[in-house]
C-alpha cells in the first residue's frame, strides 16, 4: 500500500531562493509543453518528448530529470483535458500558476530517518533539513516511491513523500460478529 506523508522542508535562505526558482522554471516548462501539446493536439508522452525536450533544455536551467518530469505532468494534464473534452465538457489548455515539482529516486534522496532531503534544483542539488511530525515516525524506514515539492500560500515548502507501507494480512476466521450501520457510531463489537 502507498501512503503520502506531508513533510515540511526547512531550507536556508540560499536554498529557499533555489527552491522558488526551481518551482518557477518547472511551472514555466510545464505551461510551455501544455501549450505545444494543446496546439498540436498531442497527448502522447513520447511525441511530446520529441517535440519539446531539446527546446526546454535550451530555455531552462532545470536538470534533465526535472525537464522530463514537467513534460510527464503536462502529458497527464493534456490527457485529462482531452478526456473531459470527449465527454462534452468545455475545456481549455491546462495552465498552472504553481506546479508541484515531481521527484523520483534519481532526482531526490530523502532520508526520513536522518531528517534531510537532497533534491535536484536549478542550482544543483540542495540538501534541506526536514521536520518529521510525530505521527509519521513509524514510517521513516519505509521505502520511498516518489515525492512532490509543493509550496503553500504562505510561501513554505513541503515534500509530499509517497512511501510503500507493508500491510499486515489478516487471516479470515469465518466468524461473523455483526456490524452497526448507525450514523452516529462506527462499527463496534460487544
Amino acid at each position: 500500500m502507498q501512503l503520502t506523508l506531508k513533510i515540511r522542508l526547512r531550507p536556508t535562505l540560499v536554498q529557499l531562493t533555489s527552491l522558488r526558482d526551481t518551482v518557477r522554471l518547472y511551472t514555466e516548462s510545464f505551461n510551455r509543453v501544455c501549450a505545444i501539446g494543446w496546439k498540436k493536439r498531442r497527448v502522447n508522452g513520447v511525441e511530446l518528448h520529441h517535440e519539446t525536450y531539446y527546446k526546454e533544455r535550451e530555455l531552462t536551467k532545470l536538470p534533465t530529470q526535472l525537464v522530463c518530469s514537467a513534460r510527464v505532468k503536462a502529458t497527464e494534464a493534456l490527457a485529462s483535458a482531452r478526456a473531459l473534452q470527449k465527454k462534452g465538457k468545455k475545456v481549455t489548455c491546462p495552465k498552472a500558476q504553481f506546479q508541484a515539482v515531481r521527484y523520483d529516486v534519481r532526482s531526490a534522496t530523502i532520508r526520513l530517518d536522518k531528517d534531510f532531503a537532497s533534491i535536484a534544483t536549478c542550482s544543483g542539488r540542495q540538501r534541506c533539513a526536514v521536520t518529521i511530525p510525530e505521527r509519521y515516525q513509524k514510517y521513516i524506514t519505509c521505502k520511498i516511491a516518489s515525492s512532490d515539492l509543493c509550496r503553500d500560500d504562505k510561501g513554505r515548502f513541503w515534500l509530499h513523500v509517497v512511501v510503500n507501507v507493508v500491510v499486515t494480512v489478516v487471516q479470515p476466521t469465518g466468524e461473523v460478529i455483526g456490524v452497526d450501520l448507525g450514523v452516529s457510531r462506527p462499527a463496534v463489537t460487544s
